[in-house]
């Protein structure tokens, strides 16, 4: 790469290097990405950004040497080609591999039908190019140009169509209209065009009230509509209606993938004491940062009568595909007390953009503040809250451990569930959830209010703890004393002191019995 704005003294900058000769170099539309392909059978993404240095990020493998990469035109998808005769299509934003394109199986389909004609060249795929629409890819594999066409967002949400057609023929009446069908033939395989189909759709769903019921669309299940609601409503909606219809949501599913998913997946946690403003306003500690293994998260709580934190669970590299399967993810939570809770993390809200913010040092200053750097721009999220025994608010120190994660799945959408039985939504199923792999959640550390206010609290609790415990004392004292000298009652000073010993005893006692109870 070439600084070019001084030509006088253009320096070259390297980026990075892979473990293997480079073989082949993409850069992306508007030029923010550069995609490199390797002998070492790895596909790199460098993210170009001329105020910081560039940072490169692996996206995954093919079994052989990459020959060629190719980015869909105003997408974030990369298409690459490989020796071992495979085609990846990888989400560059999200990371994530999307699905695999078998040419072998492709082109011994065609000699099926077709005479056997005589192959010249080597025997693996040597180019691959997307056409300007997206519709179309060219791949070369010996003396062969196979034509690749109705792979990408618009075809698949065709297939759908055509399937609700005979599952749903009512939808598909109300969505379908005269110009749909010549809309998807003809408009760009990309996400734009599919936001213009969802829209088109979402208006043809209006009632005459003006209402837009999302649920109606529960026999469409495209994943793309979740992500083009802002509206978290309707993202509700729409995953909940989709968890009722097991067969056009794997049909959706098998139409994705054609192969199991090979990705492993995750969550990070999070926790704050500030559970009172907006998610996106919020400063974070991450509790799953690697380099919290040695060392506990560390939070402070605002003040001593304080006993609520907030945790925020992210799926860090999860598609949309799979949040309809994805019921909820249990944290079972235990304090140093022996207190348990089950933290239970649903219902999860897609965010377009990365706005976790993170102390870098919450254990001596509060107003350190960075961006999380390790997501992706688009996840899934969800928060709860943690209530501590009141107990602690006389003590310095709370320690907060994860002992259990458990995964739970929609019954409905569980192919193990159902009595359907079908052996590929099985496969699926199974590699996705034992895919997930479980981060290591040291203990957490919460320090009991902070700064002078917090501190002069404690001390004036302390102090008047000892009062109560004198007074309680001396009142105890009274009364021996005045049943010792029985001959004290008959004055009015004696009766008056027996009194208020009795009244004295009988309050503190109340209120001790109180507190054991709370």
């Amino acid at each position: 790469k070439w600084e070019l704005t001084e030509s006088s003294r253009g320096t070259s900058l390297i980026l990075g290097k892979h473990e293997d000769a480079v073989t082949c170099l993409k850069i992306s539309e508007n030029g923010d990405k550069v995609a490199s392909g390797s002998a070492d059978s790895s596909i790199r993404i460098w993210i170009i950004n001329s105020l910081n240095a560039p940072k490169d990020i692996i996206i995954g493998h093919h079994d052989n040497e990459i020959v060629s990469l190719d980015f869909l035109k105003d997408e974030n998808l990369l298409i690459s080609a490989s020796k071992d005769n495979t085609i990846k299509i990888w989400d560059t934003d999200r990371r994530l591999w999307i699905r695999n394109i078998e040419i072998d199986n492709l082109i011994q389909s065609y000699l099926k039908n077709n005479k056997r004609e005589n192959e010249i060249g080597l025997d693996f795929l040597r180019d691959i190019i997307v056409s300007p629409d997206n519709r179309y890819v060219y791949v070369i594999k010996k003396n062969k140009l196979i034509i690749l066409r109705n792979f990408g967002r618009v075809w698949h949400f065709y297939q759908q169509l055509k399937y609700i057609k005979k599952t749903d023929n009512d939808l598909f009446k109300i969505i379908y209209g005269e110009n749909l069908r010549q809309i998807c033939r003809k408009i760009p395989d990309k996400e734009e065009s599919l936001r213009k189909i969802y829209q088109i759709i979402k208006k043809r769903l209006i009632d005459k009230n003006g209402n837009y019921n999302s649920r109606l669309l529960a026999s469409l299940f495209i994943p793309s509509f979740v992500t083009f609601e802002d509206d978290f409503n309707y993202q509700k909606d729409y995953i909940s209606s989709v968890q009722s219809k097991y067969d056009e949501y794997w049909y959706s599913l098998k139409n994705i993938f054609l192969r199991k998913p090979e990705i492993k997946w995750k969550f990070k946690l999070y926790i704050t004491t500030d559970i009172e403003s907006e998610i996106e306003e919020v400063n974070f500690v991450e509790i799953t940062n690697p380099k919290n293994r040695k060392i506990n998260p560390y939070i402070i709580l605002k003040d001593r009568g304080q006993s609520q934190i907030r945790f925020l669970l992210v799926l860090n590299i999860v598609p949309t595909t799979f949040i309809p399967l994805l019921k909820s993810i249990n944290l079972d939570v235990e304090d140093d007390r022996g207190d348990k809770d089950t933290l239970i993390f649903t219902d999860f809200i897609y965010a377009e953009s990365n706005f976790i913010r993170k102390l870098s040092d919450p254990e001596h200053s509060l107003d350190k503040i960075v961006t999380e750097t390790n997501l992706p721009n688009n996840f899934y999220y969800s928060h709860c809250i943690f209530k501590l025994d009141e107990g602690y608010n006389t003590e310095d120190f709370a320690f907060i451990s994860i002992r259990k994660t458990i995964l739970e799945f929609s019954e409905s959408l569980n192919p193990l569930e159902t009595t359907k039985n079908i052996p590929e939504d099985v496969e699926i199923f199974e590699t996705f959830r034992n895919n997930f792999q479980e981060p290591i959640l040291p203990k957490t550390q919460v320090k009991i209010g902070k700064g002078a206010a917090a501190a002069a609290g404690k001390k004036i609790d302390d102090f008047l703890s000892r009062l109560i415990l004198l007074e309680f004392i001396f009142s105890i004292m009274d009364v021996l004393a005045l049943v010792i000298f029985p001959e004290e009652l008959k004055t009015l000073a004696g009766l008056f002191v027996f009194s208020t010993g009795v009244i004295g005893i009988i309050i503190i006692a109340v209120a001790f019995i109180m507190m054991l109870r709370k």
